[in-house]
């Protein structure tokens, strides 16, 4: 059984949400590894990484809607005018 953080809403393992995931776990760490340091680049690159890229999602799936789960809204289902008999 995989971990919720890695399923998509169908319950399904997602290659993309672990990998996801995975990368932010890894510049999390570096940060914290760092944190000693004043290094502000560092601090940059962190908050463009884990932050910009949640961003971009919510813009893309807004813009062309494909994602499940996007905030645009759904075009109505088309109507079939079929003869009566």
């Amino acid at each position: 059984m995989t971990n919720p953080l890695f399923r998509d809403p169908s319950g399904n393992f997602s290659a993309s949400k672990f990998w996801t995931n995975v990368a932010y776990a890894t510049a999390t760490y570096v940060v914290i590894m760092n944190a000693n340091a004043t290094n502000w680049e560092l601090l940059l690159v962190y908050v463009a990484t884990v932050g910009g890229s949640e961003v971009a999602k919510k813009f893309l799936s807004m813009r062309y809607g494909a994602a499940t789960g996007s905030s645009a809204p759904s075009p109505p289902a088309p109507q079939r005018n079929e003869p009566r008999l």
